[in-house]
């Protein structure tokens, strides 16, 4: 039995758990290159908002002043904050997500600008994936779309981020937060059975806000047949008379969940 009062079962200290909060702060920010301050609090696991102008403080983050009224700002990472992220990675502190990491080039810089779509989307997503790393035990990695976008050339449709299990599988993870049109569902659903059918990924996971997302994704996967579709300059198109039969299996590998907006993006 444990003694409670015994002083060698002494946990972290309080600059050890700052610097665990600081380490998850900088390493998000490194995969992600970006963030509002109420992700920020959430990676470090900060209950009181606040903890990215502490960062900013030590000048390790500068500020983006927006405009919104949800987020007013984002942070992202000064020189000092860079270098401390890539020691970071070189110590091992990122698990064995350095090859992923390593050399990443970081451009965001105060001239940096995004449009307000883009923007929520991915505020959105990271809050999603954090949420999914949060509540399932199975979720060992993460591939941001930032990371294969540096490190794959092809210009390839690619996922809104990719989750690794813990055997290393990769699931593709989507982030749904507005209405899209019946189509472009459809789309994104069977490009995802052609991946796992194809054995490129393990499974995928869908968030969404949106009941009727939900709904739509999920009598997708319950379909027999769907139409096939294929790139074009303006998008995917359908194409050919045959329909795709839908894999029965692949079609279980994908999860939707509905997730709602958290308070503060």
């Amino acid at each position: 039995m444990v003694n409670r009062y015994d002083i060698g079962q002494a946990g972290p200290s309080a600059r050890d758990k700052y610097r665990e909060k600081e380490t998850a702060a900088l390493l998000w920010l490194y995969r992600w290159g970006y963030a509002s301050p109420a992700q920020i609090d959430r990676v470090a696991g900060q209950n009181r908002p606040g903890f990215g102008s502490k960062l900013e403080e030590k000048g390790l983050l500068w500020e983006l002043p927006l405009g919104h009224e949800q987020p007013k700002k984002l942070y992202a990472m000064t020189e000092a904050g860079l270098e401390k992220a890539r020691n970071l990675i070189e110590e091992g502190e990122a698990g064995d997500d350095l090859e992923a990491l390593a050399d990443l080039p970081y451009r965001f810089t105060k001239s940096f600008t995004v449009s307000p779509d883009h923007l929520f989307h991915e505020l959105y997503l990271q809050y999603a994936t954090h949420h999914m790393m949060q509540k399932s035990l199975w979720v060992d990695g993460l591939k941001t779309a930032r990371m294969m976008r540096e490190k794959n050339r092809r210009r390839m449709k690619q996922p809104d981020a990719v989750l690794l299990d813990d055997y290393k599988r990769p699931w593709i993870f989507e982030a749904e937060r507005t209405q899209k049109g019946k189509e472009r569902l459809e789309v994104m659903v069977y490009l995802m059975l052609e991946a796992i059918t194809a054995g490129h990924y393990a499974g995928a996971i869908v968030y969404t806000p949106k009941t009727a997302i939900k709904n739509h994704l999920e009598n997708l996967k319950r379909q027999a047949f769907l139409r096939k579709f294929s790139p074009s300059p303006s998008g995917f198109v359908p194409v050919g008379a045959d329909p795709y039969r839908v894999n029965a299996d692949a079609a279980n590998a994908i999860q939707v969940h509905q997730v709602g907006l958290p308070e503060r993006l």
